[in-house]
């Protein structure tokens, strides 16, 4: 397998970092093929979810009605709020999934640029972050005992940074991050 350093970066990976001056693009790491299986496949359990809260919602108003035109129904007011309640708690999930789905395959970093002067996490659509090296104050090795590899990329003024083994050649990624950190830390 060739070294990330040895492998030509799309042009929008230098329009990024252009954009951003983080310098030049050393090395692109995206998100592991599992790790993106995994969210397309909770991505379609959310849509799927969705659609059968939407079906059962239907299915019980058909029932309701056919009940109703059928004067099998005594209490049609308590029927029809019994309905209604269930069908607004179930819009509120289908909207929280909705939300969740959007957050998942929209936010979820996918890639992460090694670049001269600084790191870009990339999601789908946009950079989500971007950290200068002169930014750095530290990056440590998080202790998880049986859990996969997790380093915590600490930064002035701001959160710290999580990575973890979700890229490929991860141990390449935080070998050129130690690379361009300040030596001083």
């Amino acid at each position: 397998m060739e070294s990330k350093q040895e492998v030509e970066l799309p042009g929008r990976m230098y329009r990024l970092a252009e954009q951003h001056r983080v310098g030049q693009p050393l090395a692109l790491y995206h998100i592991q093929t599992k790790w993106k299986r995994t969210l397309n496949l909770l991505n379609y359990f959310l849509l799927t979810s969705v659609i059968c809260w939407v079906l059962f919602v239907l299915v019980a108003f058909a029932v309701f009605f056919y009940q109703l035109l059928a004067h099998q129904i005594v209490d049609v007011q308590w029927q029809l709020q019994l309905i209604l309640i269930r069908s607004f708690g179930g819009l509120w999930g289908c909207l929280v999934f909705i939300y969740a789905s959007y957050t998942i395959t929209q936010r979820c970093r996918i890639s992460c640029l090694v670049c001269t002067e600084g790191l870009l996490m990339i999601s789908r659509k946009k950079v989500e972050e971007i950290t200068y090296w002169n930014e750095a104050r530290g990056f440590r090795e998080v202790p998880r005992f049986g859990m996969p590899k997790q380093y915590m990329f600490f930064r002035v003024n701001r959160d710290p940074l999580s990575l973890s083994n979700i890229y490929e050649d991860f141990d390449g990624l935080i070998d050129l991050i130690r690379q361009h950190i300040p030596k001083q830390l």
